[in-house]
Order: structure tokens, then C-alpha cells, then sequence
């Protein structure tokens, strides 16, 4: 699929979409560059003018191309249909969530808004938000579709806001691999059960912690 920028000249091609799977939205573009011109970028939706299956036209130029936040694979995990609840973009092209840490040249990438209104806190968050939905070790993990995942052995905070970001995971079989969740794909939490908006398959892609560098 082609992109144009503003004024009808060429961006390069969506290569890929990015998805919340909480939402079932698609929030970014991935823009290859035309002739590569540089890295790919990603483009918030909100940034399309107007668009059909064979082309897309964004409503910034070059120069605000540049400068949006920069494209890396290492950062985002591969979906397929049935990997989260639903609904499914039409679109030919390759779809992503974002899934780990993004410090892109220093512009981190924000993450999805979790399903639930309130935020995250690990038990024991000094003056946690008026209610705050808490995370603590030991509470169990399953897929959206009821499969359990495992348990939690740590949750990881934003050291400024307190905010919960990831949970630390352990698989059923309790072998030495962790898995970094974002808190963002939190579908609900009902007493110590926690369920994802995604399903298995994803959690296997994620990142191995502490080894997420």
C-alpha cells in the first residue's frame, strides 16, 4: 500500500500496522521509506488524511515525517488472526503490537491505554492513585480465551509516576524463563486472576527478562 504525504508526493509504503490488542484497533503505520530514505517510521493513525486498499495519504510532510518516532522490529511482536479477542483489521499487511521497552533516539513510543480506567500499582506503591487496581507476585496469568499462562514473580513500576508497566512472568512448567507483559494488555483483573488480551502464542514471543536489552 502507498503513502503519500500532504502534498501528494511520495512517502514510501505501510510495510506494517500496529495493533492494541486490548482495543482491537490499529494505532500506528509502519511507513517504509521511499528509495530508502532513511529508517522506517511510525505514523499515528490520526496522521491519515484519507485512504483506501491501495493507497493511504498522511496529513504531515517530509519534515514531520522525520520527525516521528523511529521504526524498530526488535521493539514490537508479530500478530496472526486469533491471537487476540477481536475485532481484526482489514488489511493486507502484516500486523504488530507493541511489546517491549522503546527507547527509540530518545523518544520513547507510549503504550497502548490498558482496558481498565484505573491504573496499575504493585503492592506496596507509596501513595498509590485513588483507586488503583493493585498487581502483587503470586497472582495467576491466563490467555483471553481462559488458558492459563502462569503466575507473576515480579511487577515492574514507572519510577517516577508509580504506575505498574510490566509484569514479570513464569510459565506453568516454572522453568528459569520469564516473560516481560505489558500492563497495557491487562484485559481484566478479578481477585488474584489476571487475564491478557492476547493469547499464548504471543506471550511465547515476548521478551525473556532480565534479558530484555
Amino acid at each position: 500500500m502507498a503513502a503519500r504525504l500532504n502534498d501528494g508526493t511520495m512517502a514510501g509504503r505501510v510495510s506494517k500496522v500496529v495493533l492494541d490488542p486490548n482495543k482491537g484497533v490499529v494505532t500506528h503505520l509502519v511507513i517504509h521509506r521511499a528509495e530508502n530514505r532513511g529508517p522506517d517510521r511510525l505514523v499515528p493513525v490520526d496522521q491519515v488524511l484519507v485512504g483506501d486498499e491501495e493507497q493511504v495519504q498522511l496529513r504531515i510532510g517530509r519534515q514531520e515525517l522525520e520527525e516521528e518516532v523511529r521504526f524498530d522490529p526488535d521493539y514490537f511482536i508479530t500478530l496472526e488472526y486469533g491471537d487476540w479477542p477481536g475485532p481484526y483489521p482489514v488489511t493486507a499487511q502484516p500486523i504488530v503490537a507493541w511489546g517491549r521497552p522503546y527507547p527509540a533516539e530518545g523518544l520513547p513510543l507510549e503504550p497502548p491505554e490498558p482496558a481498565t480506567e484505573l491504573p496499575f500499582v504493585a503492592a506496596g506503591t507509596p501513595h498509590p492513585p485513588a483507586g488503583s487496581i493493585v498487581l502483587e507476585p503470586e497472582m495467576r496469568v491466563f490467555a483471553f480465551e481462559g488458558q492459563p499462562l502462569g503466575r507473576v514473580v515480579e511487577v515492574l513500576s514507572d519510577p517516577q509516576s508509580g504506575v505498574a508497566t510490566y509484569l514479570v512472568l513464569v510459565d506453568n512448567q516454572g522453568d528459569a524463563v520469564n516473560r516481560l507483559v505489558p500492563t497495557s494488555w491487562i484485559r481484566s483483573v478479578q481477585g488474584s486472576d489476571i487475564t491478557l488480551a492476547v493469547g499464548p502464542r504471543v506471550v511465547e514471543r515476548l521478551s525473556v527478562y532480565p534479558e530484555v536489552g
